[in-house]
């Protein structure tokens, strides 16, 4: 058994300059397979200090697997999620912010074939600059990775007139796409080696530089069944 795409989404707030938001609610449908789990990236901006301390799917907690940028005022942060055996179905996650926020993003991966103990036991962060005037480059970080392991990647860029493709080997599962009110999101999978760069192309739409941020995690496949057996005693029986 190999961990499995099951399905992805993802919602972004208008971006700046519009009424803040405290909480963002994004519908899911996640599938019936077996050993499920739900891996979200999100991205929250604020004039003030600033933290997501909730994200919940279907009213369940997930937990949080790292934290990457800052909070404190006119900074760009970013979290990253999962939780284990998430309700299948047609529910809601929800992102819920310390302070109400300029920017509140997030983007979400369901996958089967999990391990239901640590579903990511590896994960890489990068940002940097990306340029009008050379569009289409790939942007990658190399993730620890294993055969039969999924990883995932995200991306998001501070332009709202940018286009995001997949990388190299990747296959796009949920984007944004150019998004006049927002700042692009994007989620990938690519499968597991022993070790994964995973990328992202981006097409910026709009003059000069504009600053990215993605992450690489790696879902590690379910633990497979054991096998016991019994050892039988015969007893051989005579006669006298």
């Amino acid at each position: 058994m190999a961990v499995a795409f099951d399905a992805a989404q993802n919602a972004l707030t208008a971006g700046l300059d519009i009424t803040l938001v405290s909480s963002l609610t994004m519908p899911l449908t996640v599938g019936s397979g077996s050993d499920r789990a739900l891996v979200a990236w999100e991205f929250d901006y604020h004039s003030a200090a600033h933290d997501v301390n909730d994200v919940t799917y279907a009213g369940a907690a997930l937990t949080e697997e790292r934290e990457d940028g800052a909070t404190t005022a006119f900074n760009t942060h970013f979290s990253l999620w999962w939780k284990t055996a998430p309700a299948s179905g047609a529910n809601n996650l929800v992102v819920t912010a310390t302070v109400s926020c300029e920017a509140l993003n997030v983007a979400a991966i369901a996958v089967t074939g999990a391990n239901q103990t640590d579903p990511v036991n590896a994960s890489t962060f990068g940002t940097g600059t990306v340029t009008a005037g050379d569009p289409g480059t790939e942007v990658t970080v190399a993730v620890t990775s294993a055969t039969d392991d999924l990883v995932l990647g995200f991306f998001h860029v501070d332009d709202s007139d940018s286009d995001i493709a997949a990388g190299a080997g990747s296959t796009m599962r949920t984007n944004s796409g150019i998004n006049v009110d927002g700042w692009p999101l994007a989620g990938e999978t690519e499968p597991g080696a022993a070790s994964v760069t995973i990328g992202f192309s981006t097409f910026p739409g709009a003059a000069g530089s504009a600053p990215y941020q993605m992450i690489g995690c790696n879902v590690t496949v379910a633990a497979a069944a054991g096998f016991y057996y019994t050892p039988l005693t015969f007893a051989i029986l005579g006669t006298q």
